[in-house]
């Protein structure tokens, strides 16, 4: 009977034990492990299946995978540094062929002694004829800042003829000179980036029209010498203007590049504005039929003023056909400078510049 009476009390020992193992596989307090780097709370919820397996472990097995988004260059991005040396260019050939005109009106009344009294002195100008200025360049590349730009041109001019009625003893020579110089030192754009390139969206996009719209900004000093001289029988006049100064200058160019041939279609115009001096100096000569003077006069005039100038030029240029490291343009050019003879209102002097310019750039 005592074997019949423990048979209950085995049978619910046996039942408590189970209970107490199936409760301690369920409770854990072990930390997570380290080795995972996803947040168990950023895990989406446990599938029905996972539940039914009751194991939490299939869903730390592996992180997620993140797909990495390639970072591209942003619209604009400057090209890679160019190496220092690289950097200098120069235009080895640059040929122009103008047309120097100068319009002036100069005069003055000049006291000649003796018994000639005053004379109302003036001079047409001769035709200055084709002239080949000299011109220099020189570009050193900035990199992503710009471009630094030397220039300096000579522009020298001369011219004859004979006139009538200047003289009264006959016919008389007239001779005119003209002499400019100018140095310019211009920052100009650098090309592939907005605030250089005006229309910088268009800039080499094969999907777009291929524009392009840049500017440039520097300094200018100017010499500008002008006169006109008359050898007759018994008259020997001169008349003759001198201008130095300086100021800035500011241009701005727009391209287009033609299709696939190579050519490219620029327009660039460049505005001056320069303060200096204008010398202008008036004097007559007048001897008998042997060259004997009779009476001199001279008189000198000064006037500081404000001399503006405008050069346009229109044209073709490619690059890569003579070499890889040079760039050609042709194009005409018209240039003028108000007043650059002045003195006064009643004494003007301006002067016209106009013909064909040839330009190859050589890259280093």
């Amino acid at each position: 009977m005592a074997s019949t009476m423990n048979k209950p009390w085995t049978a619910w020992a046996l039942l408590m034990t189970a209970s107490l193992g199936t409760a301690q596989e369920r409770v854990t307090t072990l930390p997570r492990p380290t080795s995972y780097g996803v947040d168990a709370a950023s895990l989406p919820a446990p599938t029905a299946a996972a539940n039914a397996q009751g194991s939490a472990q299939s869903l730390l097995a592996s992180p997620p995978v993140v797909e990495t988004v390639p970072q591209l260059p942003p619209i604009g991005a400057a090209p890679p540094a160019t190496p220092f040396y690289r950097r200098f260019r120069a235009d080895l050939v640059e040929a122009a062929v103008l047309f120097p005109i100068v319009y002036q009106s100069r005069n003055a009344v000049v006291p000649v002694g003796g018994t000639i009294g005053d004379v109302d002195v003036r001079l047409p100008t001769a035709s200055l004829g084709v002239t080949a200025p000299v011109i220099v360049n020189f570009q050193f590349d900035a990199d992503r800042y710009g471009e630094l730009n030397f220039s300096y041109k000579l522009l020298a001019g001369e011219g004859n003829r004979l006139v009538f009625g200047l003289d009264p003893e006959g016919l008389a020579v007239l001779r005119s000179r003209l002499d400019m110089n100018v140095v310019d030192l211009t920052f100009a754009h650098a090309g592939y980036r907005p605030l250089w390139n005006l229309l910088w969206f268009d800039n080499r996009d094969p999907i777009k029209p291929l524009w392009g719209m840049r500017w440039d900004v520097g300094a200018r000093l100017a010499t500008v010498f002008h006169d006109s001289q008359l050898d007759g029988p018994t008259i020997e006049r001169r008349v003759s203007s001198f201008f130095i100064g300086g100021g800035p200058h500011i241009g701005l160019t727009l391209h287009r590049v033609l299709g696939d041939t190579g050519l490219e279609a620029f327009w660039h115009t460049d505005f001056g504005s320069h303060l200096g001096t204008v010398n202008q100096q008036f004097s007559e000569l007048v001897t008998d039929g042997l060259g004997n003077p009779q009476g001199y006069g001279y008189i000198r005039r000064q006037d500081f003023r404000w001399v503006p100038s405008l050069r346009s030029e229109a044209g073709l240029g490619g690059s890569g056909w003579l070499t890889s490291r040079g760039e050609w343009r042709l194009a005409y050019q018209f240039e003028q400078w108000w007043g650059v003879g002045s003195a006064g209102s009643t004494s003007p002097a301006d002067l016209v510049t106009h013909g064909a310019v040839l330009r190859w750039r050589f890259h280093y």
